[in-house]
């Protein structure tokens, strides 16, 4: 049997360590000349192991001198630390956040893009030497580099002489793009994605790796990634991971992991840096970890699109962006030498080639072509060398040889943030990717370009005084402001809201008083009243003013149509009420005792078939100002309208009753979240309202949580909370209390109220509502609630 699995066999490992123990200073001379003796070879070149297995114990001997070099002193790591607070120690310095400009989602759909684009322009000559890369190209007209690789054309001699990367080409020559294929360039910003979904910004190195072994399969990994996962599974906790029988410690792995966390720290590089820090120790050191913080740090000074000092308050070009990440980095590394010589090499001549020559002369003989020295310095050199132009800046890193997918990406998602916006790239860059990426991360594959933006937009933490105020870093998500939000009626214009939910008939009992387990009680009245969360909701902000589009599904029997005439009497759209073939329609069995408290049971029928958004229900939440949603439909179909609603910058105020988990992608898809002090509890593990409001805040932006007679609070990431409290009334039925209240609310806010007063309107609302028996009968009108609030404003 001949298994030769890559890059973590020992005896494939020795040659790769006893070249990164010289570049470090290392005495390796003694071990080398027994690895020799014993009949070892050098590193693979390209390939990730030897052709043929060892002897057993030529492995065993491997295993011990892989041991025996990590002993050895290492001269270099005095001015080349790992630890963070010694990193900044050395970087005198280390960046101040700046403000950001608005416009964030745009310019992250243009950096998704770019990065794509970059990468897939590498991926056929990925592993093919610099001259094989020259002759490729210009024997299709093609040089200097301007566009896709293409083998039209091609020369079968040069194409004999100069194989394409066998697995890539199939699916990255000009003739046979479509969509962009699976890469770990774009695998790791997805994880990354996830990482800051579930975690937060606060997430852990071990966060990192417990995500990587729950959806990263190890087959996609390479180099010290596939060295660092084989450790975790062996039992070696990080930063161990990092430096154990991993030779591939400073390589372009975590550099490539970068981007994530330089886009969702816009305008504050030492934050991007130390985000990226956490990721890049699970499998790297030294240089390796400066690569990642480099990248990180780059990318956030240009997400961040503000005015540079110094440069006349033109938003900041790609040399500041290069400063910003040499400062992050300690000076006197080689790290920060391979950036400098990279840049020096640019400004020295007009012809890039001329560069790419000499930064081969420098790094080509001494170093891997995935090491990130060379990569760093090539990096460098393209992007000043480009001077912030897109083509120029991938098609001039490409066409330099080495990493070039890994380095295609990295200065794509650069060039694309300087660009601000994806209509600002050239077409021939961003049709043939058709807004679709494939990936084995699961929940992933086939996303889109502009989903991935979006999703990313509502992670960002954005400095003090960018739009409102920012939490301490750490504090898990993005501040006020951070996301786009449709507010097109403007203050005092009418709301315009889309509702996706449940549409029930309720069937309510009223008795003396709610009966135990096992006792039967008798009743004083019964009644049929339409209701379901998502209507209720609808109803009241129909009625607060809003245009609503009821999003939802009732069944074949004899309560559809009056559910469709009570939402049509109350102004709601019901276009977007299907009608579900053999099911009954959604019912809620609902007691009310004589001091109006209430219990309810709920059967779904017809909503139980809403797992996704239909035909039209796209363009329903995008035309609107804020969608509502309520969990008493599948979660798939909730999940569905709330990435379709932060795919185009809609506001989404999710009210999680009934309480159950919830999905990390619904709440970064979230807004603002609405549930009462039982859910809050049961969601934050806070008894406390005020302190389950707060604690809520690791999850979703805003949080309002409603006390019924006590008020409710309010919570914003860099605000302090506040409570506003009840109206003082007498309540008949608290059926449709909390649905009055977010119907009210989401009115409200959306037209641009503030939101103390947009709560103190909405108690108003609920405060009328309780007074009245039923559901949606019971819901007031707008000019009910403002003539209510005008006289008894609970604030006053």
């Amino acid at each position: 049997m001949n298994l030769r699995l890559t890059w973590v066999q020992p005896e494939d490992l020795v040659g790769h360590e006893l070249r990164q123990a010289q570049q470090d200073g290392r005495d390796t001379a003694p071990v080398a000349a027994r690895w020799r003796a014993a009949g070892g070879h050098g590193a693979p070149d390209k390939a990730g192991a030897s052709p043929t297995p060892p002897r057993p114990e030529l492995r065993a001997l491997a295993s011990e001198l892989l041991d025996e070099l990590a002993t050895l002193p290492t001269p270099s790591a005095e001015h080349e630390p790992t630890d963070l607070a010694a990193i900044k120690a050395a970087c005198a310095r280390w960046p101040e956040p700046v403000r950001s400009a608005p416009g964030l989602e745009a310019r992250l759909h243009a950096a998704w893009l770019g990065r794509a684009a970059g990468c897939l322009l590498g991926k056929p000559v990925e592993k093919v030497d610099l001259a094989g890369i020259r002759s490729l190209a210009a024997a299709t007209g093609n040089w200097p580099l301007n566009d896709w690789f293409t083998e039209r054309g091609l020369d079968p001699g040069i194409a004999a002489a100069h194989p394409w990367n066998r697995r890539s080409a199939p699916t990255s020559l000009a003739e046979n793009i479509d969509g962009m294929p699976e890469d770990d360039d774009l695998n790791y910003p997805l994880l990354g994605l996830l990482l800051l979904e579930r975690h937060g910004h606060g997430f852990s190195t071990a966060d990192v790796a417990k995500l990587w072994l729950d959806e990263l399969p190890a087959g996609r990994t390479f180099t010290a990634e596939r060295v660092a996962y084989r450790n975790l599974l062996d039992g070696v906790e990080p930063p161990r991971t990092a430096s154990y029988r991993n030779p591939f410690r400073e390589w372009i792995g975590a550099q490539i992991r970068a981007d994530i966390f330089g886009w969702t720290h816009p305008g504050d590089p030492g934050a991007a840096a130390e985000a990226a820090w956490r990721d890049a120790v699970l499998t790297h050191t030294a240089n390796g970890v400066y690569g990642e913080m480099f990248a990180a740090a780059a990318l956030a000074h240009a997400a961040a699109a503000a005015p540079s000092p110094g440069r006349g308050g033109a938003a900041p070009d790609v040399h500041a962006c290069l400063e910003a990440g040499l400062s992050v980095v300690p000076p006197g590394s080689r790290y920060a030498e391979a950036v400098r010589t990279g840049i020096a090499a640019a400004r020295a001549s007009d012809d890039f080639d001329e560069v790419v020559d000499h930064l081969h002369a420098t790094y080509g003989a001494t170093h891997h072509w995935v090491h990130v020295l060379p990569n760093a310095a090539l990096l460098a050199a393209a992007l000043t060398h480009a001077d912030g132009d897109f083509t120029a800046s991938i098609c001039r890193t490409v066409s330099g040889g080495w990493d070039t997918d890994s380095n295609g990406a990295t200065a794509g998602s650069l060039a694309g943030l300087l660009a601000g916006s994806p209509e600002a790239l050239p077409e021939r860059w961003t049709a043939p990717l058709r807004n679709r990426l494939a990936t084995t991360v699961a929940g992933l594959d086939g996303i889109g370009f502009d989903t991935l933006a979006s999703r990313t937009a509502a992670l960002a933490q954005l400095p003090y005084g960018s739009g409102g105020s920012a939490p301490p870093h750490g504090s898990g998500g993005p501040a006020p402001g951070a996301r786009r939000v449709r507010h097109g009626a403007g203050p005092g214009g009418p709301a315009s809201l889309a509702v996706f939910g449940s549409t029930n008939m309720d069937l309510v009992a009223t008795v003396p008083t709610a009966p135990a387990l096992g006792e039967t009680v008798t009743g004083r009245e019964f009644r049929t009243v339409p209701g379901g969360k998502g209507a209720n909701q609808a109803v009241a902000a129909a009625r607060a003013g809003s245009a609503v589009h009821m999003i939802g599904a009732v069944g074949e029997d004899e309560f559809a149509a009056r559910l469709r005439a009570t939402l049509g009497e109350a102004g709601v759209s019901t276009d977007g009420l299907r009608t579900a073939p053999g099911f009954h329609s959604g019912t809620a069995h609902i007691t009310v005792d004589g001091k109006g408290a209430n219990s309810i049971i709920v059967i779904p029928g017809a909503n139980g078939t809403l797992k996704g958004i239909g035909a039209g229900d796209e363009d329903r939440i995008a035309h609107s100002d804020a969608l509502l949603l309520q969990l008493e439909t599948p979660m798939e179909g909730v999940v569905a309208a709330a990435l379709a609603a932060h795919a185009r910058g809609v506001r989404t105020v999710l009210t999680p009753a009934p309480t159950q988990p919830l999905p990390p992608e619904l709440l970064a898809a979230t807004d603002l979240l609405v549930p009462n002090e039982h859910e809050a509890a049961d969601l934050s593990g806070r008894a406390d309202p005020y302190e389950a409001a707060v604690a809520l805040l690791d999850l979703v932006p805003e949080v309002v949580v409603t006390l019924g007679a006590r008020g409710s609070v309010y919570a914003a990431r860099g605000a302090e909370p506040l409570t506003v409290p009840a109206f003082p009334v007498r309540a008949v039925d608290t059926t449709a209390a909390g649905d009055t209240f977010v119907g009210a609310l989401c009115t409200a806010y959306a037209e641009g109220r503030p939101m103390p007063e947009a709560m103190a309107w909405a108690s108003a609302a609920s405060a009328l509502a309780v007074q009245r028996p039923g559901a949606s009968s019971s819901m007031p009108e707008r000019a009910e609630i403002t003539a209510y609030a005008e006289q008894r404003n609970p604030a006053r």
